[in-house]
């Protein structure tokens, strides 16, 4: 295929390294990756948005919350629930899976770490997945939350261009 056949007479497969390797001897590659030190990460403090800010193509969420409701989803045998969560400046449903369901009891203050918009039939859902966090808060939030704007009533439409 790149007609390189005659060009080549001899292709290593590491097997000399190997065997040193197994002998004990030292590596010098491998000296030096084990001496270099590990990268440091710059963690980033998360920002908190506000529930009236979310859109269908938000993602990366992070939401101070109470619960207002929850129930069930009919025809999962409740391993689905939708809770109705709220801040200072509106309400959104989150998607509840399993022991999710546990954390939301109506009147918790909650914190919601790196959840995404989902679309259900048109509707926004705030949906926490593996790569995100659901969490009792310690301290019940100092803000009274409203149930409107209900930023999960408003039906959107995709529209193609």
């Amino acid at each position: 295929k790149w007609g390189t056949e005659e060009k080549v007479t001899h292709c290593s497969t590491g097997g000399g390294a190997s065997l040193e390797l197994l002998e004990g001897k030292e590596l010098p590659g491998i000296t030096a990756l084990c001496e270099k030190p590990a990268p440091k990460i710059k963690l980033r403090k998360p920002k908190f948005v506000k529930v009236k800010t979310i859109n269908p193509d938000s993602q990366n969420l992070n939401i101070n919350a109470k619960v207002l409701s929850v129930e069930k989803v009919e025809g999962t045998d409740g391993k689905l629930a939708e809770a109705k969560c709220a801040d200072e400046t509106g309400s959104v449903t989150l998607r509840l899976r399993d022991a999710q369901i546990a954390l939301c009891e109506e009147g918790k203050s909650i914190i919601i770490r790196n959840a995404s918009v989902k679309m259900f039939k048109g509707f926004i859902r705030v949906v926490v997945d593996k790569w995100g966090k659901l969490e009792v808060c310690s301290e019940a939030h100092e803000f009274e939350p409203k149930k409107e704007p209900d930023m999960s009533a408003t039906e959107y439409e995709l529209v193609n261009h």
